[in-house]
């Protein structure tokens, strides 16, 4: 066995530690180890894997370079290789594809839209690629590689199985496609991929995982503590499905402890998580006693930077399918339970359930959902950077178009909900679950055109065990058939602080302990016990996007009535301007989502 020596790089980055940079990594940065000593083939220190037809190749297949001791491969596209790769070395290896022949690798020319495939047996019985040491501890490292063609009922993880423990795998340019794992039983894991060890640390750049089919985690499966998944750059989880008797999450099933983090997503829906399928929970992710992080934004430590603030990261297109053997199904985008949901910069579109509940998401038992705006970057669309767009809550009960809340805790900042669906709560359905009170604050956000087709349907709806902050909202509902709030409890206690609502029905209909206090309403005959609420002045608005006229009387309504970390509005602009031209109704603090400097704007134009 050839002795090498070898630099291997680690960078971790969480969600936590973030600092202030303009610059993109470049895929060097991305842990790549420095390749070895020379072969004593070629006095190259790489070997060559190509066509047996090849004279300049080292050998014909990638598995004979790795049982040969190789550690640093390169690998033709001209033709597929037929073949499944196994490594439960200690050695840190790197494959990488993009070769013409086994000549442009010696050469190094590598054309970084090609890729090299890996192709599984249709006999194979096992995954595409496996890491199996448990004890491994290393690296590996793959790039322009394509995995496909795993079809079989053994070991989880169609593409790419990852069963050992404290192994550093990062994907550069990699797709993972056409695989798939259906066990008797329900328990196949993982179609595109499965993480199954401990102290796991996978980082995927510019990563497609498409069309995987499994019976849990049809495009990825992670379980394990302080397993973590990063993906960046041009990267997509899309076209996965989860199919039978335990069929949940058909992008991602996480669960256990892994935690998943994605930087990538496209407002056009190419990147990101979009078009899965699940016949359970989850078309989109599926999170169980795990953490799912999708961020729009650029975090950057130690001079690497993952993310952009220039698109959104998406989920989308997702469905909860109707299957004979799963009728009742939760969760288009994605299902949560005992977990947390981060969003930062989100879209959250056309997503659905057919003869399911939550169209968007479903929040669990125990579960926390946080949607916000970066706080020290611009975003993506800086007025509407969280949307909650066209999702759809099928069958005769659907509940919860956007959002359904079981007994769990949704804080929702600087988001526009728009053209949502569904019979019963068309934006949002809240309920308390076997003593676990629903939470859910809603502040700075907008809410329009969500619509229902039952002749009792609603924007929001409290069932029991609710309590709702709702503050600094602007709501513009036409499309409502009863009310834009029902409260189904006298247990539940809801409160509707400094926000604008208009529509052509009552505001509010409940037995529940309900407040307002600075309110303006188009329809005044619902609203009370109330406190400074007055009939709206039509009209308020300069645009679509809710932001206040010059005469508007919203500006300068409302007074402070709750202190907010951060204090910034739907265009993340501070709260709490006192405009000089406005005579102050109650404080400085504009009533819905906006808060106006446009007068501000006239002001100084005046004077130059």
């Amino acid at each position: 066995m050839r002795i090498y020596l070898v630099f291997l790089m680690v960078i971790t980055l969480t969600v936590h530690d973030r600092v202030s940079a303009d610059t993109e990594p470049t895929y060097q940065q991305v842990i790549k180890p420095s390749k070895g000593s020379e072969s004593p083939k070629r006095g190259i220190s790489f070997a060559t894997v190509g066509s047996l037809s090849d004279s300049a190749c080292d050998y014909d297949n990638i598995q004979d370079a790795l049982d040969d001791g190789e550690t640093d491969i390169r690998v033709s596209w001209e033709d597929a290789h037929i073949e499944t790769v196994s490594y439960d070395g200690f050695d840190d290896i790197t494959i990488v594809g993009g070769y013409l022949t086994c000549a442009s690798a010696i050469n190094g020319n590598q054309d970084i839209n090609r890729y090299s495939r890996i192709q599984a047996p249709a006999a194979a019985n096992q995954p595409v690629f496996t890491i199996t040491n448990s004890t491994f501890g290393g690296h590996v490292y793959l790039e322009n590689i394509q995995l496909e063609g795993g079809s079989f009922t053994g070991i989880n993880g169609g593409g790419l199985s990852i069963e050992g423990d404290n192994v550093n795998l990062t994907l550069n340019r990699v797709i993972i496609k056409d695989s798939q794992i259906i066990k008797s039983g329900g328990t196949g894991l993982g179609g595109g991929m499965a993480v199954l060890g401990t102290g796991i640390n996978v980082m995927m750049t510019d990563v497609i995982i498409e069309d995987n089919l499994a019976d849990s985690g049809g495009g990825i499966y992670c379980t394990g503590d302080t397993n973590q998944l990063t993906m960046s750059g041009q990267s997509a989880i899309r076209n996965n499905l989860a199919r039978g008797i335990n069929a949940n999450g058909g992008g991602v099933h996480i669960s256990d402890g892994c935690e998943l983090t994605v930087y990538s997503g496209s407002e056009d829906f190419s990147l990101g998580i979009d078009g899965n399928q699940a016949a359970r929970n989850g078309g989109g992710l599926y999170i169980n006693n795990a953490t799912v992080n999708l961020k729009g934004n650029q975090d950057c430590i130690n001079g690497l930077c993952l993310g952009n603030n220039t698109e959104p990261v998406n989920l989308s297109r997702n469905k909860k399918i109707f299957d004979i053997t799963e009728q009742a199904g939760r969760g288009g985008g994605a299902y949560v339970t005992n977990g947390v949901l981060f969003i930062t910069a989100g879209l959250v579109a056309e997503n659905s359930t057919q003869e399911g509940i939550g169209g968007g998401i479903y929040l669990g038992s125990d579960s926390e959902l946080i949607v916000t705006r970066p706080l020290f970057d611009k975003c993506w669309n800086e007025t509407r950077c969280n949307q909650f767009i066209d999702n759809v809550s099928n069958g005769t009960f659907s509940e919860g178009g956007a959002l359904y809340i079981n007994g769990s805790n949704a804080l929702i900042r600087h988001t526009f909900f728009e053209g949502n669906s569904a019979n019963f709560g068309t934006a949002i359905y809240a309920s308390g679950f076997l003593g676990n009170i629903a939470e859910l604050e809603t502040t700075h956000s907008v809410f329009t055109d969500n619509s229902g087709s039952k002749a009792d349907n609603n924007l929001m709806r409290f069932q029991s065990d609710v309590s709702a902050l709702l503050i600094h909202n602007t709501y513009s509902e036409y499309n409502l058939s009863d009310r834009i709030f029902t409260s189904s409890s006298s247990l539940n206690n809801i409160r509707i602080l400094s926000s604008i609502i208009l529509g052509d029905v009552p505001v509010f209909s409940g037995n529940s302990s309900v407040s307002f206090n600075c309110v303006i309403a188009e329809d005044l005959s619902t609203v009370f016990p109330a406190t400074n609420a007055v009939k709206a002045q039509l009209p308020l608005f300069v645009d679509a996007d809710f932001h206040l006229r010059p005469d508007s009387q919203a500006i300068d309504f409302c007074e402070n009535l709750i202190s907010f970390p951060g204090g910034l509005d739907i265009d993340g602009e501070q709260i709490g301007f006192d405009d000089p031209t406005i005579i102050n109704t109650h404080g400085s603090f504009d009533a819905g989502a906006d808060e106006s400097y446009i007068n501000e704007i006239i002001f100084k134009n005046g004077f130059e």
